[in-house]
């Protein structure tokens, strides 16, 4: 627990985590196109309505995964590549050290969206009247955050390149929106923007499970080599 609290510390700390949070703002208001030079003008628009707009548009096939991983996925590989490993076990252990990753991985995705999306809504009240933001639809956007966040870091160990942590999530939500739109049309999914939309939770949710074991098995193999 204390290795998890530590890791919290150095998260909130870093750079990566409020670019992260501060970009998702700038790309949330981007997907708005359009709607912006109306919003600008004080025409009457719906919060909800845009909300929706910048939290399912295709932008978001891009910058979600890259975001998601940019705080804290290529951080174990990092460590692992930079021989820091043996002190960090040494002074936490390696079960902690195994678990305090893992929540990293997850802490700095979620909390970084989480941190974007509500300076995004509040960018959006001071122009519109302020309502409730759809929990459906930011849970989801959270859980697909998570997905892309370890699929990056397990990217990274496997391929002992911690650039394969920004690279291989967005590569693969690109990759199953055209397999969607090309060629299972009916798979619906398949499709990241669907798990946005909060359609596919109960997918998202097995995905997720399936992607944290394999993180930490990846992750355990790792500091076996190393130490």
């Amino acid at each position: 627990m204390t290795a998890c609290f530590a890791e919290i510390r150095r998260i909130l700390r870093s750079k990566t985590f409020w670019a992260a949070a501060l970009l998702t703002v700038l790309t949330l208001w981007a997907e708005l196109g359009s709607e912006i030079y109306r919003l600008l003008h004080g025409d009457p628009l719906s919060f909800a309505e845009l909300a929706e707009k910048a939290l399912t548009g295709e932008g978001n096939l891009l910058s979600l995964p890259l975001l998601a991983a940019l705080p804290s996925a290529a951080a174990a590989r990092q460590e692992l590549g930079g021989g820091a490993l043996p002190t960090i076990l040494f002074r936490c252990g390696r079960k902690d050290y195994l678990i305090s990753r893992f929540f990293s991985v997850l802490f700095g995705a979620i909390f970084s969206q989480t941190a974007g999306v509500l300076l995004f809504a509040a960018v959006l009240a001071a122009f519109l009247s302020p309502e409730t933001l759809s929990a459906a639809m930011l849970f989801a956007r959270l859980l697909s955050s998570a997905v892309f966040a370890l699929t990056g870091s397990i990217a990274a160990l496997t391929a002992k390149d911690a650039v394969c942590a920004y690279a291989v999530p967005a590569a693969l939500c690109f990759s199953l929106f055209m397999l969607r739109a090309r060629f299972f049309t009916e798979s619906v999914f398949l499709d990241p923007l669907n798990w946005l939309e909060g359609e596919s939770f109960l997918f998202s949710a097995v995905l997720l499970l399936f992607l944290s074991a394999l993180f930490f098995v990846c992750l355990s193999r790792e500091v076996r080599r190393h130490v």
